[in-house]
């Protein structure tokens, strides 16, 4: 239902289970904020400033393999300050669910934000309609 374009099939489904139309809105405003934690990667305290920066990651799996590795991190534009968090973006867990044991690869783009308020980094994954072109 957050989606950029829900399946109206899905709203009244959620109406149903949850009691009626008039519901279906708290709802879905109550949990939107649940996908983009989904794709949100915290890095811990590490900000020495406040500064953003996107890059690329690309995700692997391979037969026999529990979840994503990174095989690669590439700093594309924003604050160059940030480029030394490549390592930290490969060392991340990134909670991926592949359908099946085949090797597959998966190459996402992200944000990285760092805020000195709170001293907290994060990478946000964005969505993949969101990507408008590769720089």
């Amino acid at each position: 239902m957050t989606a950029y374009r829900p399946d109206l099939e899905t709203k009244d489904r959620l109406a149903k289970l949850s009691g009626g139309e008039d519901k279906v809105s708290g709802l879905v405003e109550k949990h939107r904020s649940d996908v983009q934690k989904l794709r949100t990667i915290n890095l811990g305290k590490v900000a020495k400033k406040t500064a953003s920066a996107d890059f690329f990651v690309l995700l692997g799996a391979s037969p026999g393999s529990s979840g994503a590795t990174v095989e690669a991190v590439k700093f594309i534009s924003g604050d160059e300050a940030l480029k030394g968090f490549a390592e930290a973006l490969r060392t991340a867990k990134y909670e991926v669910t592949f359908p099946d044991n085949s090797p597959t690869k998966i190459l996402r783009r992200g944000v990285l934000g760092c805020s000195t308020a709170t001293g907290d980094c994060s990478f946000v994954l964005m969505l993949p309609d969101d990507v408008r072109s590769p720089d």
